[in-house]
């Protein structure tokens, strides 16, 4: 093993004396990150920094100024999706597909799976789900509550999908519900759209989503090839697989 040349540090860094030394151990860009996990009140002022961001009892604020008395106007809370944008975070699936094969305990045939020539694919009942599962316009979350969504936190819903043939109207729209009661826009499986693509919806900025509802043009069996619920504001290349599919082997 070679040696490593400088100063070897064999204990924690401190200023040394009491818990009233406010000198800092490192200046912040010289060190790992400039992140703190503490009360905004208990930093001191000679080692807070405008941009420094601070993890406060389960909220993440941004330093927005410095010298002042009052902590509270130092701090301002930092929102994903309002602050940041075109952020991915990380591609942990939280839409796995086992959640469409439950909707047959609500109505059985809701969901079937079977094979074609793009691969595997779930067809769903459009009217079974939406009614039995959703609620009709109680748009209830399809979900069933297998997800836990964080206050006012972005995500992401990226679905593959078809149509068998062409119909007279749309097939599965896909959209989100939030806390208070308004929902998203819808992603809709087009009425032609007879081979597998792509389609990606984002939650609005500063809402917080309460599920996933659904709604249907017609009946038209839509097959699902792909779905994927990620946190953040951007969709994550390719298909990860959710860990309730993992456990039962896809």
């Amino acid at each position: 093993m070679a040696t490593v040349k400088g100063l070897s540090i064999g204990a924690t860094l401190t200023p040394g004396g009491d818990d009233t030394n406010n000198i800092a151990t490192h200046e912040d860009r010289f060190g790992k990150g400039g992140y703190m996990v503490a009360k905004r009140e208990d930093i001191p002022f000679a080692r807070r920094k405008i941009g420094m961001l601070v993890y406060d009892n389960g909220t993440i604020y941004k330093c927005t100024a410095v010298g002042t008395e009052t902590a509270d106007a130092s701090w301002e809370e930092l929102k994903l999706g309002n602050d940041l944008d075109n952020l991915e975070i990380g591609t942990r699936n939280l839409f796995a597909k086992k959640y469409m094969l439950d909707w047959n305990a609500k109505s059985a045939g809701a969901t079937t799976v079977n094979f074609d020539d793009y691969g595997e694919y779930y067809q769903i009942h459009e009217n079974k789900v939406y009614v039995h599962v959703g609620g009709s316009e109680s748009y209830n979350d399809i979900l069933q509550g297998n997800v836990s969504f964080e206050t006012s936190k972005q995500y992401c819903l990226k679905v593959k999908w078809r149509v068998p043939s062409e119909v007279q109207y749309s097939g599965l729209n896909l959209g989100f519900k939030y806390s208070d009661g308004t929902r998203s826009s819808w992603i809709i499986c087009a009425k032609d759209q007879t081979t597998p693509a792509e389609a990606t919806l984002v939650s609005a900025s500063g809402k917080t989503v309460a599920g996933i509802v659904c709604t249907y043009g017609m009946q038209a069996n839509t097959r699902i090839y792909e779905i994927q619920l990620t946190e953040g504001n951007k969709a994550p290349s390719g298909w990860a697989e959710a860990e309730a599919d993992k456990e039962i082997g896809g």
